[in-house]
């Protein structure tokens, strides 16, 4: 049985309630009588409290047992009058509304303990628009915080914890809800989880003395998404053997360390779409063997020496589609990392380097579409621990206005350089001759490396965006594309080309059964899927296909109809692949052969009459078809050829006026044996 201190299930005192009555004397003319409620607590609690009763004063600690159930309305005060705790093994339901809270709090000058949800603790439990406040903790393992979650996990929202002297909320085996709550005013952690998997969501927290949101050892899969974190002291999230987090679309400033710390052995991290500026230490700090974790999509700006930073081991990490800007020192630094992706980032004025990689060992290093401006020292700086074993990978980079476009200490040839833009570097771009031309015309050097001015928009406004005519726009790597399906940019955002895209409705065209002797007509639609106007032209390569029009202007979103026309008559029955070919200024299609594919096939047919007792039967028809295949046409609404042999066909007479009485004779000759039908 577990134990929550020494009150486990224990009832302390009772329940009394006291309710005092004063006269007031109003003036000299009226006398008011005024009841004030007030409801003493201490022991076992259950049932419901009300605003009637309110407040509710806690003379010793408060306990909830296991089948218990206690119901707060909003509005309630909740005030201990002393250094007291509630303990609760129950149902517990706070729930206030947003404009009628339910409080916890002091009565005096006393700070009281702390709430504390046990492992019998009901987990759809709710503490909701409460007010919680002048909280300290309960004094004893595992409940360090004001609101304690024990091998439980109830649900705290839309509530306001301030001024406490311990942990704001406290998880510990605990899967519980943290959200929308304002937690402000802490002296030591604001949220901490430990082997816990917490949903930490929407909520704000303010001048908190310690760690705003850490998470001390097993707390997996735990998701941080959505949180502002303003001011205080250490870290705003800080990690430690957890795997599997996500940190998403936080705002984190102005704490006078990291603004993530990921200290050790955080596997499979995914830091994403956060905020993280004015933080006194790095943007985002990874200490020791944190391997495959993925840092993107985040704004890292005005913080301390490093954007980020990489102290040792870390492996297998990705960085991509970062802003990092403003710092003192470096915008990314590793130390004795290995397998890294950098790519995509709008790195600059960071201080000394854009990207500086020193003692790369146990794996390769691409750094890729990265635009690196402005710094003192290098954009981007390279060292490996073993020159032709760890390799750096370097392509599609704008490095410009630095002191040294690309420096590599070590690797010689064993590196790859390629395809960048280094410009205006004060000391040196490249150590390799531009004496070559790339595919736009420009000079480079044999890997097709350049050093033009990119154009960007306004660098001084930090907008790196190229614009047209920049001779980064098509000059990267061609085994790449950008999205828009053009030839990859130098730099980290590549300009959009707006570009036509020709398509076909239907895709194909298959004319499986052509009569000989019979010219056929189809229509061909030709579509633009693109966003700029398609110019196309067509030519058919047989002289018996024929189309109209041959040549036009699609708008993008609209469709052309091209009627198709086959003079098949004269030609002998066979199968047929005649070519459509198409030219237009779809970069993706330039060229484009659209097939169809006809078949002719011998067929005759020869309509027959017959007259009976003065009535005619007219346009019955005997056939021949290559295809044939189907027995005798028992309702002799259209003769088909009968069993093998195939060349045997058949024609029948019934008309509706002659008798059912019908007797049929078979009469057999031989026209390459031709059997006929005839009604009698």
């Amino acid at each position: 049985m577990c134990t929550l201190g020494n009150n486990y299930y224990t009832q302390l005192e009772g329940v009394t309630t006291m309710k005092n009555f004063t006269s007031i004397i109003v003036g000299l003319l009226w006398i008011v009588n005024i009841s004030f409620a007030q409801t003493n607590i201490s022991g076992n609690v259950s049932g419901t409290w009300t605003v009637a009763n309110s407040p509710y004063i806690a003379t010793n600690n408060l306990v909830l047992q296991p089948t218990d159930t206690l119901i707060i309305d909003p509005g309630v005060e909740v005030k201990f009058d002393g250094n007291y705790r509630f303990d609760i093994f129950g149902t517990f339901l706070a729930v206030g509304t947003e404009s009628d809270s339910i409080t916890f709090t002091r009565n005096g000058s006393t700070n009281w303990m702390s709430l504390n949800f046990a492992d019998d603790a009901d987990d759809n439990s709710q503490l909701k628009y409460c007010i919680i406040e002048h909280g300290t903790q309960s004094g004893y393992d595992p409940y360090w915080g004001v609101v304690n979650f024990n091998l439980s996990s109830p649900t705290i929202s839309h509530s306001r914890i301030s001024n406490c002297s311990n942990d704001g909320i406290y998880l510990h085996y605990s899967e519980a809800e943290v959200s929308n709550n304002v937690i402000t005013n802490i002296s030591s952690e604001g949220i901490k989880l430990n082997q816990s998997k917490g949903t930490i969501t929407g909520n704000t927290l303010n001048n908190i003395s310690s760690t705003s949101i850490y998470l001390q050892t097993s707390s997996d899969s735990t998701q941080i998404l959505n949180n502002i974190i303003d001011g205080g002291y250490s870290y705003g999230i800080y990690a430690n053997y957890s795997n599997y987090l996500t940190i998403l679309q936080n705002q984190i400033t102005n704490k006078n360390e990291y603004g993530i710390y990921l200290y050790s052995e955080c596997a499979y991290a995914t830091i994403d779409s956060n905020t993280i500026s004015n933080n006194s230490g790095s943007g985002i700090y990874l200490a020791y063997s944190n391997d495959n974790v993925t840092i993107q999509n985040n704004t890292i700006t005005n913080n301390g020496n490093y954007g980020l930073y990489f102290d040792n081991n870390n492996s297998n990490v990705t960085i991509q589609d970062n802003t990092i800007s403003g710092h003192t020192d470096t915008g990314i630094r590793f130390e004795n990392q290995s397998n890294f992706n950098i790519i995509g980032n709008l790195i600059y004025n960071n201080g000394n380097s854009g990207i500086f990689l020193q003692n790369v060992r146990y794996g390769d290093c691409e750094v890729r579409n990265n635009t690196i401006d402005g710094h003192t020292q290098y954009g981007l700086h390279w060292h490996s621990y073993w020159d032709n074993n760890y390799t750096l990978d370097a392509t599609n980079n704008s490095i410009t206005n630095n002191v040294t476009g690309i420096y590599c200490a070590n690797g010689g040839n064993y590196n790859t350089v390629a395809y960048n833009n280094c410009w205006n570097n004060s000391s040196i771009n490249y150590s390799g001759n531009l004496t070559d031309i790339n595919s736009n015309g420009i000079v480079s050097d044999i890997y097709y490396n350049i050093s033009e001015y990119p154009q960007y928009t306004d660098q001084a406004n930090g907008d790196f965006t190229l614009q047209e005519g920049s001779p980064n726009i098509d000059a990267g790597d061609p085994n790449n594309q950008d999205s828009d399906g053009s030839i990859s940019d130098i730099g980290y955002m590549f300009f959009y080309q707006a570009i036509p895209s020709i398509n076909f409705s239907p895709q194909t065209i298959y004319l499986n059964r052509v009569l000989i002797g019979v010219d056929t007509t189809v229509t061909l639609d030709v579509y633009n899927s693109g966003d700029s106007t398609l110019t196309w032209s067509v030519s058919p390569d047989s002289d018996w296909v024929s189309i109209s029009p041959t040549s036009g202007t699609i708008t993008p979103g609209d469709t052309a109809s091209l009627t198709v026309v086959l003079s098949t008559s004269t030609l002998p029955a066979d199968t047929y692949t005649p070519s459509l070919i198409f030219t237009s200024n779809d970069p993706d299609s330039p060229t484009y052969n659209y097939t169809i594919t006809i078949r002719i096939l011998n067929s005759w047919r020869v309509s027959f009459s017959a007259t009976a007792g003065g009535v005619t039967d007219e346009n019955n028809i005997l056939g021949f078809d290559e295809d044939a295949t189907d027995g005798l046409d028992s309702d002799w609404d259209e003769p088909e050829p009968p069993p093998e042999p195939v060349n045997y066909l058949q024609v029948g007479f019934l008309h509706p006026g002659w008798s059912n009485d019908i007797t049929f004779y078979t009469l057999v000759f031989h026209l390459t044996q031709i059997k006929t039908s005839i009604p009698t």
